[in-house]
């Protein structure tokens, strides 16, 4: 009864639970999984990467109240995000997606740390959070018409293989 008490409060600590059962490999990616966030906003000092975190705790608490409850059989294999970057074979060159977030973290990060600071000395701190915002939404604007101009084009050759049958 101890036992499985100890085992649920491990559980609110992502990873601890899975190596508490001897799941070694996936106790460490859990763990990696969720302090990488914390890592990199205070690093990078963005806060914006911290939106993971949750997902992880959460994924990670439920996992390993599953396993200690019996309920899944207690298996030391990657976990899933481990075994999908396994599957694609590594770091693909063409991953465009990867390569928008870097792109997307980049601008934010020299935006955040040099940008705007150079902006405050000769404007004021005030514009600070105007700048910010403007760009924000700058990107999400761009971001929601780049996502309608692929529609259009996704649907233009949905459109060519239907007259073609």
């Amino acid at each position: 009864m101890i036992k499985r008490f100890i085992r649920f409060l491990l559980c609110f600590v992502p990873g601890a639970a899975h190596l508490n059962l001897g799941l070694k490999k996936q106790g460490v990616q859990l763990m990696t999984l969720f302090f990488l966030p914390f890592f990199l906003g205070d690093m990078m000092r963005l806060g914006v990467v911290m939106f993971i975190a949750p997902i992880i705790w959460a994924y990670s608490f439920f996992d390993g109240l599953r396993k200690t409850n019996g309920e899944e059989e207690a298996v030391d294999s990657d976990t899933f995000i481990f075994k999908w970057f396994k599957e694609q074979g590594g770091l693909p060159r063409d991953n465009k997606l990867l390569a928008y977030a870097l792109i997307i973290l980049g601008a934010l990060l020299l935006l955040e740390r040099i940008l705007i600071p150079i902006i405050a000395m000769y404007f004021g701190y005030r514009i600070r959070e105007f700048v910010q915002m403007g760009i924000v939404s700058i990107l999400l604007i761009f971001g929601g018409l780049k996502l309608l101009k692929g529609s259009k084009i996704e649907e233009s050759e949905d459109e060519l293989w239907e007259d073609g049958e």
